[in-house]
Parts: C-alpha cells; structure tokens; sequence
C-alpha cells in the first residue's frame, strides 16, 4: 500500500474512534431527548390518550387504566427511566438540557413516589375527584371520529368507576383517605350525572356537532350518546353514589394531619418534596411561613 494511502487511511481510523467534545454534548443531549420525548409519549398513552391525524395528543376511546396492577408496572417503567437518567453524564450536557434534566427528574421522583405510597387509593380530595371532568365541554369534536371516541369512553366509565372503588376500598382499609371533613358535601356533585338523555351533563357535545357532519351521522351519534347515558352512565354514577354515601363518607379518616396517615411521616416528606422540589421538614417549612408572616407584618406597619 503506497504511504500516502496508508497515511490517509491511519487519519480515517482516528477520527473515527476519536470523539470531538462537541459531539459528546450532541451525543448526551440526544440520549436525554430521547429519553424525556420516550417517557413523555408514554405517559400520555397511559393517561388514555391518542395522536389524532393533525398529530396532537388527543383523548381515546377509553379512560386510564388505574389497576394496582397498572400503577405497578408504571412505578417499574419510572425507576427504569431515573436508572437511565443517572446514566446520562450531566456535565456533557448542554446548559438548556442541564435544566430539563433537572425538571425531568423531578417529575418522574414526584410520579413514582405518588405510585410508591399508593395514592391512587385516594382518588379524590376537596378539590378534584374522578369523576369529574369525563365529559368535555363544547370544544374538542371536531369530527365523526372524536364522537365516536367519545361514545367509547361513555362505555369505559362502569369499569372506570369500579377500579377507582377498589382501589378506594384498598385505601379504606389501611386507613388512607382523606380527611373525612374536607369531603362534606363532596357526593351532591354526583346528582347531576343522575339525569336521563339530553338533560345529562355528558349530552352537552350533541349541542354543538361540527358542520362537516352529515344529518345522517348527528343523528346515528345522538342516538347512540342518549341511550349510553340512560344506560351506562346513570347507573354507573347511581352505584358511585351509593358507595360514597354508604361507604366511603362514613368510614373516612376523622383525623386532619397528613402523618396520621400510614407512614404518614415519610408520606409527608415525600409529598413536601413533590410540592416545593425542596429537602426541608416539615418544621423547617413551618418556621420558614412564620418569619415570611413577620417579615411582611413588619413592612404593612
């Protein structure tokens, strides 16, 4: 082999198995895209959700599955994706990426530490419960597909609903709930559901049908929505209600504190951590608000 062929040849070989510190930063930032843009889509696919054809995530045809079972395997997927992000050196990454690892991390800690205490057994508090929020307003249908998803997810609800009542009978009798207070009142939002064919809150998007709907495909659609909540939906939400105020309501926790919980110290820290992503306890944060009140009493004088 002539010399200078050989030479060339020599300098090839080099540059492949030599790796610029420009390509290292390339190199990370793509394994933590990649990593965040796999977990993200993921997720979203757990929360019942689908890629419409405009490519935008949009509701399924069914509701999440929130099984022990299912909150199990995606506590494994999380420890998985932070095994990985541990892997991922953070001084080769670029500063932007730098943040996003950060919140990325956060996120995931947040979302496996509510899978590891089991939150999901207490599906509801004085603000949000499941139930809620399953129908949509006069927005997102924008073809006969997103109706027929719809009528799909109106099927979904009674097994929707009885995986939400065990899990809740689970945390019933370990004796995590929340406090029994901050739930009066709570199963009067259940009555609404209780209403037959168009005068139900789920009838709402047969109001409002999309102009490029034909007459034939509102009124197949409006057929099949009206008998779906007469009878699916009602008696989904007339057991619901049944339990919440045979069951659940009266067998509540009566105590307020968060450490009367199961493990309720370590479940208190865990969730201080979640909330304000810092490493204080309790009493710090404590100490922390009454000088804030005196500082600011101190300034209104």
């Amino acid at each position: 082999m002539p010399l200078l062929r050989l030479f060339l040849l020599s300098v090839f070989l080099i540059a492949c198995t030599s790796t610029p510190k420009g390509n290292v930063t390339e190199s990370a930032d793509a394994r933590l895209q990649a990593l965040y843009e796999r977990e993200w889509a993921w997720r979203q696919e757990q929360n019942a959700k689908i890629r419409d054809t405009n490519d935008k995530w949009v509701r399924a045809d069914h509701f999440p599955e929130v099984t022990a079972e299912a909150y199990e395997a995606r506590k494994d997927y999380w420890e998985d994706a932070l095994e990985k992000l541990a892997a991922i050196p953070l001084d080769e990454l670029s500063p932007e990426e730098q943040v996003n690892a950060a919140v990325f991390e956060q996120i995931i800690t947040s979302e496996l530490s509510d899978a590891r205490y089991r939150t999901y057994e207490a599906p509801l508090n004085s603000d949000t419960f499941f139930w809620d929020g399953l129908h949509p307003q006069q927005s997102g249908f924008n073809d006969l597909e997103a109706y027929e998803r719809y009528l799909g997810r109106l099927r979904d609800i009674p097994r929707f609903f009885e995986e939400n009542q065990l899990n809740m009978r689970a945390g019933l009798a370990r004796g995590f709930t929340p406090p029994a207070i901050t739930l009066t009142g709570r199963d009067a939002s259940i009555e609404a559901y209780l209403e037959p064919g168009a005068d139900n809150p789920f009838a709402v998007p047969l109001d409002h049908f999309p102009p490029n709907m034909s007459a034939a495909e509102r009124a197949r659609i409006e057929t099949d929505v009206l008998a779906t909540i007469d009878a699916v939906v009602v008696p989904a939400y007339t057991k619901l209600l049944v339990f919440m105020r045979e069951v659940y309501l009266p067998n509540a926790r009566t105590t307020l504190a968060a450490p009367d919980l199961p493990n309720g110290e370590a479940f208190y820290h865990a969730q201080i951590q979640t909330v304000t992503t810092l490493d204080l306890t309790p009493e710090e944060i404590h100490q922390q608000g009454l000088a804030e009140v005196a500082r600011i009493r101190a300034e209104m004088l």
